[in-house]
């Protein structure tokens, strides 16, 4: 039989609530910015490249140059990731508790 993995719902949205709001908040300033929805395509593109590159999604940040690591701590997909991991992993986002869920 399979186990589940259950994550307490109040962790999950501790952790995706801030995340959420974020990144709506930025699509709304986005599609403010433009006048046609393939514009507001192209630059949702443009944003969504430069996050998943420059917030450790792809590479590690430590590796990264000073200034890539200064613009990627205000994008708020570089914070949700390591609490997410932690989250579905079973470990304390803030403390690794050396336990697997």
């Amino acid at each position: 039989m399979e186990q589940l993995i259950v994550t307490p719902i109040d962790k999950t949205g501790f952790l995706i609530l801030p995340f959420t709001v974020a990144s709506l908040a930025s699509g709304l300033l986005l599609s403010t910015l433009v006048q046609s929805q393939a514009q507001a395509m192209q630059l949702g593109f443009l944003f969504l490249m430069p996050n998943l590159l420059i917030s450790g999604f792809m590479f590690p940040r430590e590796a990264m140059p000073d200034a890539a690591q200064w613009i990627g701590a205000a994008l708020p997909l570089t914070h949700f990731l390591p609490s997410s991991g932690a989250c579905c992993s079973g470990a304390s986002a803030w403390r690794s508790s050396g336990r697997r869920g």
